[in-house]
C-alpha cells in the first residue's frame, strides 16, 4: 500500500496543469475577499495546514504576513515552495513541531474531508494557535460533487453542514462564526480563549 506523501505527490503531479485554472474558480476569488474582511493583524504569524498547491498560502504572502505551509507530499511543498511561501514538512496526525500557541491564525482548506475522524487533526490545530483557527471544508452540493469529480482527490468524507459545526463546538465551543462561502465551501472560524 502507497504512502500517504506518495499518494498525495502523485495527485498533486498529476494536476499541475489544471493548478493556473483553480486560481480562478469563483470559490477562489470569493475566499479572497472573506479573508479580507476578517481584519488580521499586520504582524500576525499564520499557518496553512495542508497547504496543496499554496494558492490561499501565497494569498497570505502577497498581504504582507509571516505564513508557513506545511503539508506531507513533497510536491505539494515544491508547488509552495516556487510562490515564495516557507513550507514544511509534517503530518499532522504525528503531532506539529511548533510550540503551543504559536501561531495567530491556523486554517485548512480541503484538508479535514479526507479523514474519517477528523477531531485529532483539529486537536492539533487548536493547539498551535493562539487566536483563531479557520476552516474551509467542501459543502455538499452540486459544485463541490463537480469539482471532485474533474480532480479525483484520494478519499473524501461527505459531511453535512451542521456534522462540521458539531465536530468544531465538541472540540472548542465557541465558534466565532460559520458561513457557506459560495460555490461550494463552509467557512468555520473559531477563536481560541
Amino acid at each position: 500500500m502507497k504512502n500517504q506523501n506518495q499518494v498525495w505527490s502523485n495527485y498533486w503531479s498529476k494536476k499541475r496543469s489544471f493548478l493556473k485554472l483553480t486560481e480562478y474558480t469563483p470559490t477562489y476569488i470569493n475566499l479572497k475577499r472573506y479573508f479580507r474582511s476578517l481584519d488580521i493583524p499586520k504582524d500576525a504569524k499564520i499557518l496553512d495546514a495542508g497547504c496543496g498547491t499554496g494558492k490561499l498560502a501565497s494569498f497570505w504572502t502577497n498581504e504582507g504576513y509571516d505564513v508557513i505551509g506545511i503539508d506531507l507530499s513533497d510536491e505539494a511543498l515544491e508547488i509552495t515552495g516556487k510562490k515564495g511561501v516557507k513550507t514544511c514538512k509534517a503530518d499532522i496526525l504525528e503531532g506539529l513541531s511548533f510550540e503551543d500557541n504559536y501561531f495567530d491564525l491556523v486554517y485548512s482548506d480541503g484538508l479535514l474531508e479526507h479523514f474519517e475522524d477528523p477531531e485529532p487533526v483539529l486537536r492539533e490545530l487548536f493547539r498551535v494557535s493562539n487566536a483563531y483557527i479557520l476552516t474551509l471544508v467542501p459543502r455538499i452540493e452540486l459544485y463541490s460533487q463537480i469539482m471532485q469529480f474533474v480532480l479525483k482527490p484520494p478519499k473524501e468524507y461527505k459531511r453535512a453542514d451542521s456534522e462540521w459545526i458539531n465536530i468544531h463546538e465538541r472540540l472548542k465551543p465557541g465558534i466565532i462564526h460559520s458561513k457557506a462561502i459560495k460555490f461550494g465551501v463552509l467557512s468555520i472560524l473559531c477563536g481560541i480563549t
